[in-house]
């Protein structure tokens, strides 16, 4: 049984700033979310984020969500490149 996967707003807008080729690969992986939440690969995430989880795409670019296995929902709160993604999560999550 699939997930339902949900990315918000501000994740899809940051989304849209990336270039096409790193916006189609974030893309895919996303939709993987669906059957698999929580594929190889994939980190918990701790301390001020502790409870989300992050994924990695092409090294550099990183994908904040959370996992609600009794609604079977994915949620997509965060996408950008590693260097600004742990400071803007923390930020966005108080």
């Amino acid at each position: 049984m699939s997930y339902r996967v949900e990315v918000q707003t501000r994740a899809l807008r940051e989304l849209g700033r990336l270039p096409a080729d790193i916006r189609e690969a974030i893309t895919g992986r996303i939709s993987g979310l669906a059957e698999n939440p929580r594929p190889p690969g994939v980190k918990a995430l701790t301390a001020d984020l502790k409870g989300s989880y992050r994924l990695t795409v092409r090294e550099d670019y990183r994908v904040g969500y959370d996992v609600d296995d009794r609604a079977r929902s994915v949620i997509v709160w965060q996408i950008g490149h590693r260097s600004r993604f742990y400071e803007a999560g923390k930020r966005r999550r108080r």
